[in-house]
């Protein structure tokens, strides 16, 4: 079963040396009130978890799993000594726009969003328009990192637009830890992101080849 509404708030664990996960403790949330429940895993089974880059390690390192510093400073109890939330790494996505005298892809038209007749072939699953990806291409400029062109990007709808995404390698690392036993206690995250000069330099030579791309772009397709 699938429950909605249902935020984890901690890992169970087995007693002993060798602890393994039986469980999680969720909450929910119902006419204003908040009530703690355990979900434990019967033998054979699972509980899959939806957390994200940022809770993940949160909410192993409130279950007592993560370093071991990290996990006393928190007061948590360390159950298993792990590099949790340890060299967490943040890649920038920068993007050189250009617009151009061009149709508009179909994905990017906000009639044809709109459309009812595009809804139901959606619905239906027969795609249409809200099957159609607005991504064109990916590519790698050696080991600087790789290259993203769309038709259309982000919000500018109606607009015929031109991308190229640089996404570098990166070399900087940061880190995400809890800084405290309180599930609703914010965590100390410090991404470093461009925090080494190598990946400044990336970045840039990535930039430079996406700008001479677009200087020679025709104006009109």
């Amino acid at each position: 079963r699938v429950l909605e509404g249902a935020t984890v708030t901690k890992v169970l664990l087995s007693k002993g040396k060798d602890p393994r996960a039986t469980g999680v403790v969720y909450t929910r949330s119902s006419n204003g009130r908040v009530r703690n429940r355990n979900l434990r895993v019967r033998p054979g089974g699972e509980v899959i978890m939806s957390a994200g880059p940022f809770y993940s390690p949160k909410l192993l390192q409130l279950s007592g799993i993560g370093s071991t510093d990290v996990l006393k400073k928190a007061g948590i109890r360390v159950r298993v000594p792990l590099p949790v939330g340890e060299a967490t790494i943040a890649r920038p996505a920068i993007a050189i726009l250009s617009l151009i005298h061009a149709p508009v892809e179909s994905s990017m038209n906000t009639t044809l969003l709109n459309s009812p007749a595009q809804r139901q072939l959606w619905d239906t699953g027969r795609g249409g328009v809200f099957g159609r990806a607005t991504a064109s291409g990916n590519g790698r400029i050696g080991a600087d990192g790789y290259v993203a062109g769309v038709g259309n990007f982000a919000d500018i709808f109606d607009t015929p637009v031109i991308a190229t995404i640089c996404v570098p390698n990166v070399v900087s690392t940061g880190f995400m830890h809890v800084t405290s036993s309180n599930v609703s206690a914010p965590m100390d995250v410090n991404m470093e992101l461009l925090g080494d000069e190598t990946d400044i330099n990336r970045t840039k030579r990535c930039l430079r080849h996406a700008r001479r791309l677009h200087k020679n772009l025709p104006r009109r397709f």
